[in-house]
């Protein structure tokens, strides 16, 4: 958040949300610093080469995988607040701009078996440290709107940020098995590429178990 304030404070909101963070960097403003070593930040977990078996899996089985994909987006939805979150925000009503969400939805999934790219400073990285700024934007409009409940739930929380883990790391690759053969280490490398994800988007650590099947049980 403190982020997102700063690209305001400094009238950078017409321009691209990262090449403002990196421009505040240069100016040596606290806020992006922090946030660009947050999202900058490879944990010790994460091992980008065990990343492509899963990306594999997924390039091989197109029919699982798009299966795997429209499931995984309708299950986005059993957390009724991202519900609530796109009729606030004008997603699903008076000629809202849903299937925007859903085609850019499409485009993160399949950007996801890019492995190389999901390094910091590559194009898929890019993308989800822009995501994890839209959400913020989301949230402290809602905030401030007076829409949202706020003793109910955090809009667009941190917490929400870890469900795709299981949703397209483990869900949308076991599906990819009904069209196709699927090993156990690929849906442990998908989960891990997934993991990876989160902890772009601000997860929290704790959220983000070593293996897949503790991300599972938790």
């Amino acid at each position: 958040e403190a982020a997102l304030l700063a690209i305001r404070a400094n009238k950078l909101t017409r321009v691209d949300p990262l090449a403002a963070l990196l421009q505040l960097e240069v100016e040596g403003n606290q806020a992006a610093i922090d946030y660009l070593i947050d999202v900058r930040h490879v944990p010790g977990w994460v091992d980008f080469e065990a990343m492509k078996p899963g990306a594999s899996a997924v390039l091989r089985n197109p029919i699982g995988a798009m299966m795997g994909l429209h499931g995984g987006m309708g299950l986005t939805y059993t957390d009724p607040d991202v519900a609530d979150v796109m009729a606030a925000t004008g997603r699903v009503k008076n000629g809202g701009d849903y299937p925007r969400r859903m085609w850019e939805t499409y485009t993160s999934f399949l950007g996801a078996t890019k492995v190389d790219e999901l390094r910091p400073g590559g194009h898929q990285w890019g993308l989800w440290v822009r995501i994890r700024l839209m959400h913020t934007r989301v949230r402290l409009g809602l905030n401030s709107s007076g829409k949202w409940d706020r003793d109910r739930r955090t809009a667009a929380s941190s917490l929400e940020a870890a469900t795709p883990v299981h949703l397209f790391g483990g869900y949308r690759t076991l599906l990819c098995g009904l069209f196709g053969h699927v090993t156990a280490q690929e849906v442990e490398s998908s989960g891990l590429a997934w993991r990876w994800i989160c902890k772009i988007v601000g997860a929290p650590p704790e959220f983000l178990a070593p293996t897949f099947a503790e991300q599972l049980a938790m």
